[in-house]
C-alpha cells in the first residue's frame, strides 16, 4: 500500500475517516460555513488577487463546468458552500453526526452522515468528488478511493489535499511535526506515493500541486511563543482558520518559495477517471 503509516513511524485533524478519533473541538469544525460576500468591485479585486497569489489549497481543473459535486469530509462546510455558490449541485458526506447535523440545520447544506464505506451512491453519480485533507484519515485508503472512483462519471475528477511527508518540516520536526496528528492521521504521503496510490485506484492524469501554505509552520511558531509566554501565540495558533489577510499576503513569498522547491507542508491533487 503506498503511503507511510503514522503509527509505524512513531495532534486535531480533517474529518473523513473514523469520527470517533476526532475531538469535538477539532479546529476545522469551527470555521465559518459560508464564503464571505464582497461588494462587486472588491469581489473583482479578490478574484484577481487569488489568481495571482493562488495558494493552491483547493484545485479544480481549468475549464471544468459546474455539475454535480460530492465533498467527503465536509468539516466546516465552507468548501461545500463555495462550490454551491459557484453553480455546483452539491452533496456532502460527513462521518461526524454532530457536524453533519449542524451543517444541515445551521447552513442548510445537503449533508448525510456516514463514511465512504457506508455510503451507497449510485455509480457515476458525480462530476466531481472533493476530499480535502481526508485521505490521511482513512483506514483503507485504496479501497475507499476505488469506491470514490466508482461514484464518478467517466471523465470526472477527484480533487483533494494531504500533508506532505516529503517536506523539510517532517525531517526537521520529526515525531513532533504538527501534521502527523496521531491517531487522527493514519497514513501520510509523499508526492510519489500519493500518485502511485491514485493510479492504483484507477485514476489517470494525476497532478500534484505544492500548496503556498505555511499553516503548519505557524502552528509550530505559536506553540513556541506560547511555551515561552511571548506575545503573538494566539494569532499564530489560529492562523490556519482565522489568519488575517495582511498576514497571509505578507507570508506569501515564503510559502511560494517553499512550494517552488517542492518543500511545502501540504499538497493538493487532481485525478481523472478514464472515459
Amino acid at each position: 500500500m503506498p503511503g507511510l503509516r503514522s503509527d509505524a513511524h512513531l495532534s486535531p485533524a480533517r474529518p473523513g475517516g473514523d469520527a470517533r478519533l476526532l475531538p469535538k473541538d477539532y479546529q476545522p469544525f469551527g470555521a465559518p460555513h459560508a464564503p464571505t460576500e464582497y461588494r462587486p468591485a472588491m469581489a473583482v479585486l479578490k478574484r484577481l488577487a487569488r489568481r495571482l497569489l493562488d495558494p493552491k489549497e483547493h484545485v479544480l481543473p481549468r475549464g471544468l463546468a459546474p455539475g454535480r459535486a460530492l465533498e467527503v469530509g465536509c468539516g466546516s462546510g465552507r468548501y461545500l458552500a463555495q462550490l454551491a455558490a459557484s453553480g455546483w449541485r452539491v452533496q456532502g458526506l460527513e462521518p461526524s453526526a454532530e457536524t453533519a447535523d449542524r451543517l444541515r440545520e445551521a447552513a442548510s447544506l445537503p449533508v448525510i452522515t456516514g463514511s465512504i464505506s457506508e455510503a451507497s451512491f449510485d455509480p457515476e453519480s458525480f462530476d466531481l468528488v472533493a476530499a480535502v485533507m481526508v485521505l490521511e484519515h482513512l483506514h483503507h485508503p485504496l479501497e475507499d478511493l476505488r469506491r470514490l472512483q466508482s461514484w464518478l462519471r467517466p471523465g470526472g475528477f477527484l480533487t483533494g489535499s494531504v500533508p506532505n511527508a516529503a517536506s523539510w518540516e517532517f525531517g526537521f520536526f520529526g515525531p513532533g511535526w504538527f501534521a502527523l496528528q496521531v491517531p487522527t492521521h493514519l497514513f501520510h504521503f509523499t508526492p510519489t506515493t500519493l500518485t502511485r496510490l491514485l493510479e492504483k485506484a484507477g485514476f489517470e492524469d494525476v497532478r500534484v500541486y505544492h500548496q503556498r501554505n505555511v499553516s503548519n509552520l505557524m502552528i509550530h511558531l505559536g506553540r513556541f511563543l506560547r511555551r515561552h509566554r511571548m506575545p503573538g501565540a494566539r494569532t499564530c495558533l489560529e492562523y490556519p482558520e482565522k489568519g488575517p489577510a495582511p498576514l497571509r499576503y505578507a507570508l506569501r513569498p515564503l510559502s511560494a518559495i517553499l512550494a517552488w522547491l517542492g518543500q511545502a507542508g501540504r499538497m493538493s491533487f487532481t485525478a481523472r477517471k478514464g472515459k
